[in-house]
């Protein structure tokens, strides 16, 4: 019997323990995942698993990174999810709230998926830099920078799909490497 308690103190625990490793969240997201723990985490789960699949399908993702990937994927989800019950009443609000969860977390998402040349997120020239950086010696400074550029690209891309950003990427080339 005492064994069986302190499992069940020690699943617990860790349960807890993973759940704030996880996510990080407002005090009105604790409150709700208080009340309702089973059933967000639930949600969470079959969000992320049709995501990470609807990205896999999309885009290339390395191996290496799918776990990062699938991370953010899930705290962006279980944010999402805590929304519905926070403010259940205005589909506006609610929506704009997830929109804005989905920008803060789309930059993570993209730094991963702009490096890798099938993607096609960002110009391929500047996609490709990034890609090789081991090969062009590019410093944490000149990376980062290409990076902040290439980031900068992906969302006037988003924006119109037909922007062609050949000449902008080749001059931010010229004056990095």
């Amino acid at each position: 019997m005492i064994k069986r308690i302190l499992m069940s103190i020690m699943l617990a625990l860790m349960y807890s323990m993973a759940f704030a490793q996880y996510y990080r969240c407002t005090k009105a997201e604790k409150n709700i995942f208080d009340l309702c723990s089973d059933e967000i985490l639930n949600r969470t789960e079959y969000r992320t698993d049709e995501e990470f699949a609807r990205l896999n399908e999309c885009y290339y993702i390395p191996t290496e990174k799918q776990s990062l990937i699938r991370q953010y994927i899930s705290n962006r989800e279980f944010h999402k999810v805590c929304l519905e019950y926070l403010i259940p009443d205005s589909l506006q609000q609610r929506v704009r709230s997830k929109i804005k969860i989905d920008e803060h977390y789309q930059d993570s998402i993209d730094r991963i998926l702009i490096p890798e040349l099938e993607n096609k997120i960002s110009g391929d020239n500047i996609s490709f830099a990034l890609h090789s950086k081991k090969y062009l010696k590019l410093d944490t400074a000149q990376y980062e920078y290409l990076m902040a550029k290439a980031l900068d690209m992906t969302h006037r891309i988003r924006k119109n799909r037909t922007l062609n950003v050949w000449n902008e990427e080749m001059e931010v080339l010229k004056k990095t490497l």
